[in-house]
């Protein structure tokens, strides 16, 4: 090996780790996820005395429920052509990038 290959070996090497390092920081936000959800449906419930109707969420999540489907618990309503978790419609979207700032409305 020349040292341009062994150079390329070792990027390549430190990309893979990043982005394991990023997809299993990903897999633990997830399972946090419910304790979120629960805050903020409660806090939104205490505030306007009704169950939200919406949950906006980042991409990459909703992408993960829905790879993890049965276990998950979303559920695609066809009636409304639209992605459901726990009875909210699910408005996904690039702008929010951890789990602490989905909202429900």
């Amino acid at each position: 090996m020349n040292k341009e290959e062994t150079k390329l070996e070792g990027y390549a090497e430190i990309e893979w780790r990043r982005k394991t390092v990023k997809v299993s920081k990903q897999i633990i936000e997830l399972s946090n996820l419910d304790k979120i959800i629960d805050k903020k449906v409660v806090d939104f419930i205490k505030k306007y005395m009704r169950e939200p109707r919406y949950i906006k969420m980042p991409l990459w999540i909703k992408e993960a429920l829905i790879k993890t489907m049965p276990e998950s618990g979303i559920k695609i309503d066809y009636i409304e052509e639209a992605f459901k978790y726990r009875n909210m419609r699910v408005c996904e979207t690039i702008t929010i990038s951890r789990p602490e700032e989905i909202e429900v409305f």
